[in-house]
Formats: structure tokens, sequence, C-alpha cells
């Protein structure tokens, strides 16, 4: 087993809006990340353009070996860059959607998540919480992208990355089984920040 961290980079009015992924890559077969790229562009295309600001847009992604001392290379978008279209262009930025990871192993760990962000904020519901449509589009995005089908011959798993294997009943990383769009408020900045799922 081969683990490779691939970091979906994008930018809201400029500034960085990075999502870090973790994909179990079968050993001894051809790698083919620039397919891997547009493979997430067309999953970012499909679903989360159309309920994105236009102030953000995703470029591509860079892909490491998840060990120490290995460097990223990036492979940009071969179609362009996803740049968001809701004519509405009414951003929070601090704004986000939570998605959990979840694994059914039965060992640890069990839980991730990431966060999308730059989501028009009119998918909002007068008391606050993601319209019932916006966290249909995140949890198609997030279906799509835990199993790759193009960067090698057979598919790429998105893992959970644990943050102390050596804990009791707990390996380096997990198979993610399930994605799971958590349908309540917005998250901040700060719980973005402070989050530790990968």
């Amino acid at each position: 087993m081969a683990v490779y961290e691939v970091v979906l980079e994008g930018r809201q009015d400029g500034d960085d809006m990075l999502n870090v992924f973790h994909y179990d890559v079968p050993d001894g077969q051809p790698l083919d990340w620039q397919a891997g790229a547009d493979e997430i562009r067309a999953h970012l295309a499909n679903y989360l353009a159309d309920i994105s600001n236009p102030n953000v847009s995703y470029l591509g992604i860079t892909v490491r070996l998840d060990e120490v001392g290995q460097v990223g290379t990036f492979y940009g978008f071969t179609s362009g860059d996803v740049v968001g279209v809701d004519p509405n262009g009414d951003g929070l930025r601090q704004a986000s959607f939570m998605v959990r990871k979840i694994s059914q192993g039965g060992v640890r760990p069990v839980l991730g998540w990431f966060f999308v962000g730059g989501i028009s904020v009119h998918g909002l519901t007068a008391t606050g919480a993601w319209e019932g449509g916006i966290a249909v589009e995140v949890g198609n995005y997030a279906d799509d992208i835990r199993i790759l089908g193009s960067v090698a011959q057979t598919d790429v798993q998105m893992v959970i990355k644990a943050r102390n294997p050596a804990a009791p009943n707990t390996q380096p990383y997990t198979l993610v089984d399930l994605m799971q769009p958590a349908t309540g408020t917005p998250r901040t900045v700060r719980s973005r920040m402070i989050g530790s799922g990968s």
C-alpha cells in the first residue's frame, strides 16, 4: 500500500482555499495524476461550480507520496480552472460546508472531515442552515471524489490519516467507506483552521 497526499488547490478572493486528501494507491501500477486531476475537475464542475461564488476558483492538485521529505508535484487542470458561476455572488468568506469521512472497519481512525468553502450564502435557509439542494450537490461531489478511477489500472480510494497511529486500536490509514455531508449551519474559518481531520 502506498498512500499519496493530494492537495486540492483553490482560491477565494485571491486567498488560498485548500483541501488535503489521502488516497491509497495499489503498489506497482503506473500512475497518471494528471488524469486524476482532470477527474476531480469534472466533479468540481458538475457539482460545486453552480453553487460557488464567482470569486472562487479551483486550479489543480499537488500530489506527493505521504512520507517525510517527499516533494509534491502540481497538476493543473487540462481544461482550465473551475470558477464559481453562482450569479448571486453573495459569499461569506468565513463560511464553509463540512463533510464527514467515515470508516466502518472498526479500527481507528474512523472519522475524518473536510470543508467546502466558497458556497453562496443564498443557499442558507431563514434559520441559517444549508438548504437541502446544497447538501445534495456537496454530497454528490464528496461521493465522487472518494474513489478515483483514472489514476491507476484499479481504483484509487480515499483514506483517513491517523493523527496518532501509535495509539491503541489504531492504524496509520483506514479506507473511507462513506461520505456524510453535515447539513447543519456553516462552519467558520476558525473551525476550519483548528480541525484536524484529513
